[in-house]
């Protein structure tokens, strides 16, 4: 799967739980500051990511993920593990 598709689902998935506007979301937006996430929303986003991937990802290595860039980036790396 390339990144750019990647991408665009985890842009996805952050609107629909952060209740934001997709198009406001970039590589670079942060989850916490920008979309206003809690530990909570945190959780449910990392859930959906992986139902949305079919992957799990541990909670300690998505925390470090602080941009969408950077869980995209994880994401891959992890679709490129269980590969």
């Amino acid at each position: 799967m390339e990144r750019s598709e990647v991408f665009e689902r985890v842009v996805k998935n952050a609107a629909d739980v952060f209740a934001a506007d997709a198009g406001t979301i970039s590589e670079e937006t942060l989850i916490v500051e920008d979309l206003e996430a809690d530990s909570l929303a945190r959780v449910e986003f990392l859930m959906a990511l992986e139902d949305e991937f079919d992957l799990v990802i541990e909670e300690e290595v998505a925390s470090q993920a602080t941009t969408i860039g950077k869980v995209t980036d994880l994401v891959v790396e992890n679709l490129g593990a269980n590969a």
